[in-house]
């Protein structure tokens, strides 16, 4: 009898362990047939969107019909000359709002649909569309060229302030280390360094130029402008999304790679020289770079701090000439091969003396700046090429 129980409870919990196991496998399945059943059906923004929007299936393109009173509601007449205003920057907004509703692998076609088409022509009135349009792609441009440089500035700005409090620090400027005041000023200053280099970060990654964006999602989002009468079905005026973009004049990319070379190479230059500048006249350059009174005479020591603070104070510029050229400042930026040229044959000297003298302290401080030169020179030369006269 007992050989019988335990034979039934044996069996007993093998078919609530094989129970519990076919529920787990029944969740698994329902889960993979859910992620399937997820896959395979359409997202719910192209639901919302073909809810609202005509959609063709076979091109995969939305109708976006935006009705005006009269053609003469698209313009800005008080911006411009009365015989052809500039494009109502009011409908670009519209415009960039209602691609931003629609799936990223989407086409829209834009149809202007008028009352009545008022002053100006249907052809006018697209003139004034791909004219506004290209401006915003310039504006775009423009304000992108100036984050960059404004970020390079923050970035420069921080880090300078980090290179003087530690040289502060070092130097004893603050007095006292562990005293509240130099404690408080220390704070102060690291403060506000960091809060110049994350405003480069933000200003950098963090804030897009709007037309910019704009610009992009027209670029790749919108197949054709098209303008129709109310009255009619057929469209008085159609042009594809190449051919109001083809007359853009767009910057070689070899002008573009080379003038973010200069902007990088200056600022690290430039960097190179504040910090070089600071060890020099600062009382720890015997210890830097291994410059002592035991194996030097004072007029030889006097030397290699006037060779260095020479060749500090030409990164600074030729640093500033990279940002010039980046920043289109044609005063400063016509002296850029002038001053780079004496810089890098100064810099090969110094690399030579450190290695004959053994004064590695400051070996790598030069061969960076070497490098950054090497890249100041390319980024020349792509912007030279560009800009030579034919």
């Amino acid at each position: 009898m007992n050989e019988n129980e335990n034979i039934e409870n044996i069996i007993d919990d093998k078919v609530e362990e094989l129970s519990s196991d076919l529920q787990v496998a029944q969740k698994k399945v329902k889960k993979a047939s859910y992620a399937i059943k997820r896959k395979a059906s359409p997202s719910r923004k192209l639901t919302l969107s073909k809810k609202y929007f005509p959609y063709d299936e076979e091109n995969n393109i939305f109708e976006v019909d935006l009705h005006y009173e009269s053609g003469d509601d698209l313009l800005d007449s008080h911006l411009s000359r009365e015989h052809l205003p500039y494009f109502s920057h009011e409908t670009y907004e519209e415009i960039d709002e209602l691609l931003d509703r629609f799936p990223n692998d989407t086409y829209v076609n834009i149809d202007f649909t008028l009352k009545e088409v008022g002053t100006y022509t249907p052809v006018e009135l697209l003139d004034a569309f791909n004219d506004g349009l290209e401006m915003q792609h310039y504006r775009g441009d423009r304000e992108d060229k100036r984050r960059r440089l404004r970020a390079c500035i923050l970035v420069l700005a921080g880090i300078s302030i980090l290179i003087v409090l530690a040289f502060a620090k070092t130097e004893g400027w603050l007095g006292d280390l562990n005293s509240f005041h130099a404690s408080l000023w220390s704070e102060v200053f690291d403060i506000a360094a960091w809060v110049f280099i994350w405003e480069a970060v933000s200003t950098m990654f963090l804030s897009p130029s709007e037309a910019k964006v704009f610009v992009y999602a027209f670029s790749h989002k919108v197949n054709q402008i098209a303008f129709y009468r109310e009255s009619d079905d057929a469209p008085i005026l159609i042009e594809s999304k190449e051919s109001a973009l083809e007359q853009w004049d767009e910057e070689k990319m070899k002008n573009k790679i080379g003038k973010q070379m200069l902007l990088i190479s200056g600022a690290v230059l430039m960097g190179l020289g504040l910090y070089g500048l600071f060890v020099t006249v600062g009382s720890r350059f015997e210890q830097v770079t291994n410059v002592s009174a035991s194996s030097f005479a004072t007029w030889q020591i006097a030397l290699f701090k006037t060779i260095s603070i020479v060749c500090c104070l030409l990164q600074i510029y030729v640093g500033l000439t990279g940002f010039a050229i980046f920043a289109t400042w044609k005063k400063l930026s016509r002296s850029a091969l002038y001053a780079a040229i004496p810089l890098a044959t100064l810099n090969c000297a110094i690399v030579i003396l450190i290695l004959v003298f053994g004064l590695y302290g400051f070996l790598f401080h030069f061969l960076a700046s070497l490098f950054a030169l090497f890249i100041y020179g390319i980024g020349w030369t792509l912007w030279k090429l560009c800009h030579r006269k034919s």
